[in-house]
């Protein structure tokens, strides 16, 4: 019973919206309350030849601030850098565009080759993460109301062209998506039931 009160206390915090409208009484973007965007200026504003050291656990977990610091900006190149549009999973993500993630990544961290597969699947996770969000909060919502949907959320429009989010918006709301999603609420459901 713990734990479904602690799953639906945080739905409960992450579903806060916010209306923002414009001075001409449109509607201009919905907000989430929360952090914010992650722009990682001090790893952004490093010289080239500066490097965050990274340090492993015995299990090969990052930790401390060299961890925390590559798990922000994997997050941010997973939003910035790997369009939403042109891929549908991360699997369709190879060669030059992944080896151009691990570029960035390298630019900014002391990492050996070897880390490059752990590191690219945590990026490959927080864009399938980031796809969802917007998914949940920015197109689900306003599904009936097409014109809500016309440009990518305020937060998002410097990574987020106005190309990718038609076809990601197009993609979102075709019918073998929603079936998807109903089902996959479904087993969520599901799952819920056997926990409590």
């Amino acid at each position: 019973m713990r734990m479904r009160s602690m799953l639906v206390a945080l739905l409960t915090i992450q579903t806060v919206k916010v209306c923002e409208v414009d001075s001409l009484g449109s509607y201009a973007r919905y907000k989430l309350k929360g952090r914010g965007v992650v722009v990682c200026s001090r790893l952004t504003k490093m010289k080239e030849n500066e490097h965050v050291d990274v340090v492993f656990n015995q299990n090969g977990q990052r930790i401390g601030e060299g961890g925390k610091d590559l798990a922000s900006y994997s997050g941010l190149h997973a939003a910035s850098r790997v369009s939403i549009a042109t891929y549908d999973n991360w699997h369709d993500v190879k060669g030059e565009a992944r080896d151009r993630l691990w570029k960035f990544i390298k630019g900014k961290f002391n990492l050996e080759d070897h880390e490059m597969k752990g590191t690219l699947q945590d990026i490959g996770e927080k864009w399938r993460e980031f796809k969802n969000r917007l998914t949940r909060f920015y197109i689900t919502p306003f599904k009936d109301q097409l014109e809500l949907l016309r440009k990518p959320p305020k937060v998002y429009e410097k990574y987020i062209s106005q190309e990718d989010w038609d076809k990601f918006v197009k993609s979102r709301l075709t019918d073998e998506f929603q079936a998807g999603c109903r089902l996959l609420n479904w087993k969520e459901c599901q799952a819920l039931e056997r926990i409590t």
